[in-house]
Parts: C-alpha cells; structure tokens; sequence
C-alpha cells in the first residue's frame, strides 16, 4: 500500500507529460536525504506497476568535501545497486571551473550539474532527468529571488519541469517531489529504514542559500499564520498557471512575432508588440534575449523598461544590454544583436598544427593530443565520464594533419546527434551557447572538413564506433 509521500509522487508521475507514458528515466542521486528518498519512492511505484519507465542512477562527484565527496559517490553506487539500478557517475571540478570562469561555487556547481547529467541521460538514451527539489527548496528559491527583486516570473518558484538545451541536444528535468516538504521526506526515509548521507556544507552560513534556509525562512516561518512552504507553494503554482496562458498567448504569436536574421540578431515585429499588455511586451522581450543568447542574471528591470520604451521613441536608438548585446528600433521593429565577434573575421593564417603526441598552446587553450588503441578503451565509459572538454575522434576516419583555428564567418560541420551540416554560428544560436563561451571557441580541422567545434560539439563524420581501430583524442584546458 502507498504511503502520503508515495501517493504524492504518484499524482505527479500521472500528471500529462511528465512521467506518465513509457521511457527512460535518469534519477539524480546525490546521497542526501530528498535525492536516496525520491529513488526508492520511484522504485516502489515502477514495482507497483503504477509507472513503466526505466530507471537509471547518476550522481555528480563535485569534489568539494575531500573523502566525504567520495563517501558520497560510493554510497550512492552500493544504494543503486542495492535497489537493482544501473549507476553513471561523473568526477568535477567546481573550482577550477568556477575560478576560470569567474562564477561563485553555488553557479558553477550548478552549470556543471545540469551539464553532466544532460550528457549522462543523453548516453543512456533517457529522455527525462529526475532531480529530488521539494516544497522547502521552492520556498527558499521564491525568498530568495523576492530578496534580489523579481516580478510574477519569479514567484514561479521551481517549476515541476524544464526543458534544458546543452550543445544542441533538449532533455526534460522533472521535479517529482515539488511538492512534498522536507520533513515528510525525512519521515518517510526513517519508516521506510532509509539511510542517507548528510552534507555538513548544507549547515554552513558561507552559502546565500543556506542563510536562508536556516535564517530567514525560520523568522518568515515565526511570522506565519500556517506552513510558510506550503503558502509559498501555493503561490508558486498560481503565478504558474499565470505565466502558462502568457505562453500560450505568444505562442500563437510566435510566427509573426520573431525573426531570425542572417546576422544572428532577432528581429521583433513592433506592431504586434505595441498591441499586448506590458506583461506580455516582457516575457516577448525575455524569449528575445535567450534566442540572441544573451544571459539573464544581469537583465534588469531598467533593461526592460527601456527596451519597451523603444516602441514609442525615435528610431536609431541603441540600448545597451549586458555582456555587449544591443537592443534598437529599426523600420518599426526591435532588433536584438550580440556583440560583434572578430573571432568571426579573424584571418585564416590564424591557426596552428596539432602535434600528435603532443601539447601545443593556441587560443588562450593548452591542446594536448594522443593516440589510443580502441582495443584498450570502454567507449560507453568515456561517453559517460568525459567533460566536454575531451574528444575522441576514429584516427582512419582523418585525412591529413589536424589543426586549431579561430572560427570564421560561414564555417559548417555535422554535429554529433544532427543530420547533416550546420552552419557554426546558427548552431551555437540554435543551442543558445552564451557569448562568453562564444569567445572561447576554437575549431579543429583535418584537410577536409571541421571535426570539432571546442569545446561544444564534435564532428558526426570522425565519431568513434565499434570498427574503429586507432583513436584520437584531444583535450583542451585553460593556459592562462
């Protein structure tokens, strides 16, 4: 029999386009209580026949607690293979990658999260990725956004599913225990004899979240009437609902509304802008930035009111957005573009043979590059520990020396996953690569075709397979 927190997942899992039709299913497990909970309440369910997909374990190994984060990588291994699973886990480095790319450790743990567990389900064939975020984790995220200014998108919370898109590829993110709280789940791991691991960093004050988590909610908590997390919830899926018909709204809109252009900006029809409510000029706005590629998190409100307020200016007026992007009228419309980029007009001579073996330095990378017999590698194993800063590539399948360049207007492969070739730049625009790592691209190419874009995506033409002999591959790593 299901117990309240079982039932829960039960209602969620029947919702329409969650988990309620057959596939693959990704669970990520990190140790902790909500993580190991949500996996053996899915298990219950899939044993119950109340769901028919399959179940597969990944877990992030972040390095960050020393021995800990390696008690956690074993425990959640043995749990897996206790409850009968097959389990995928990837090592990272959160603080290099946050160094390098000048993000705090919250950030760049969360890139890489997301980034490792869409190449994971991509390499099982999952099409859906289960987190274990609940009630408490959604009131913390409403606080927390409220606490920064936000408007009605915002007190959304955490939505119960996501679609995410890393390097050309979409996979679903379902949050099956939305909307269970924290202590249920803690009882439910203690009657169902659960064991988890405990994070001590989730106790420390160092962490924004975790300020709020163990400060502000208890005081807002204090001051409440009834369950600060299920009010907040509450709201959460009202302003859900809200933001559900302004899509549904703009969908209908969508066709007349936005335009590619050859340049790479996006063009928003002007009359069909001034006609909808400033709600709505907003969200059209927001999906405008994400197809340019810009990032959110330093748009403010400003932005927006001066973008919308393009519409009733003179012509020829250019905003400036974050990170080098522009908004403008033009003709009547919005024009939305990203920062010039000379990397695109650089001059062919700007490139460099690749040693093989060997390390060579180019593009503010160190390129390093060897030779390996297939016969000594586990391809479904390097498919589901590599980073996207590693390759490999079928040596007999290269024609000629292998160069880095610089990318250049008009360059075109065949993406890994894609039929046939893309132009670089709509690929990078399709996938909405932001422009900081736009700037770090480099291409490698043999004598007759791109065979990696770095580090996004690699060549479809010089993929390893099961005849390949010799394998190729390159890594490539920050010089500076």
């Amino acid at each position: 029999m299901l117990d309240a927190v079982e039932t829960s997942l039960l209602e969620f899992c029947l919702s329409p386009g969650l988990l309620s039709d057959r596939g693959k299913l990704l669970v990520a497990v990190s140790g902790g209580g909500d993580s190991v909970a949500l996996l053996y309440g899915l298990k219950q369910l899939k044993d119950d026949g109340a769901i028919d997909c399959e179940l597969f374990v990944g877990h992030i190994n972040h390095n960050l607690r020393g021995s800990d984060s390696d008690g956690d990588e074993e425990f959640v291994k043995s749990f897996a293979d206790e409850l009968g699973f097959q389990c995928v886990t990837r090592a990272v480095d959160v603080k290099g990658y946050a160094v390098e790319n000048k993000l705090s450790i919250e950030t760049a743990a969360r890139q890489l999260r997301i980034e490792c567990l869409m190449e994971m389900a991509d390499s099982l064939g999952c099409d859906r990725i289960a987190t274990a975020h609940h009630a408490d984790d959604n009131a913390e995220t409403m606080v927390h956004r409220m606490s920064r200014g936000t408007g009605f998108r915002g007190l959304c919370g955490i939505n119960p599913k996501t679609v995410f898109t890393h390097n050309g590829s979409s996979v679903m993110f379902v949050r099956p225990l939305l909307y269970i709280t924290k202590k249920e789940i803690i009882a439910y791991c203690k009657d169902r004899g659960i064991q988890w691991r405990h994070d001590h960093t989730n106790d420390e004050f160092g962490y924004t979240r975790n300020k709020i988590r163990h400060m502000v909610i208890p005081y807002l908590q204090e001051q409440s009437n009834g369950p600060l997390a299920e009010s907040l919830s509450a709201l959460s899926r009202n302003s859900q609902k809200l933001y559900e018909r302004i899509e549904r709204k703009i969908e209908v809109l969508k066709d007349e509304l936005f335009r590619q252009l050859p340049s790479g900006s996006i063009s928003i029809a002007g009359k069909i802008m001034k006609d909808q409510t400033p709600i709505i000029q907003a969200e059209i706005i927001r999906l405008a930035l994400v197809k340019v590629g810009c990032g959110q998190r330093d748009v403010t409100r400003k932005h927006y009111h001066k973008t919308i307020s393009l519409l009733t200016g003179p012509g020829g007026k250019i905003i400036e957005l974050p990170g080098g992007f522009t908004a403008k009228l033009e003709l009547g419309n919005i024009i939305f573009s990203p920062p010039s980029e000379s990397v695109d007009n650089a001059p062919e001579e700007e490139k460099m043979e690749i040693k093989i073996p060997g390390t060579v330095e180019f593009g503010g990378y160190e390129i390093k590059a060897k030779i390996i017999d297939a016969g000594d590698c586990d391809l479904g194993k390097f498919i589901s520990e590599k980073t996207c800063h590693i390759e490999w590539f079928d040596m007999d399948k290269i024609t000629g020396p292998i160069y880095a360049r610089i990318r250049k207007d008009g360059d075109r492969f065949v993406p890994i996953g894609m039929a046939g070739e893309k132009k670089i730049g709509k690929f990078l625009t399709a996938g909405q690569i932001n422009y900081q790592l736009r700037k770090k691209i480099i291409v490698f190419e043999d004598n007759k075709r791109i065979i990696w874009v770095g580090p996004v995506r690699a060549s479809d033409e010089t993929r390893v397979d099961g005849s390949s002999m010799r394998i190729l591959e390159l890594e490539i790593s920050s010089s500076l």
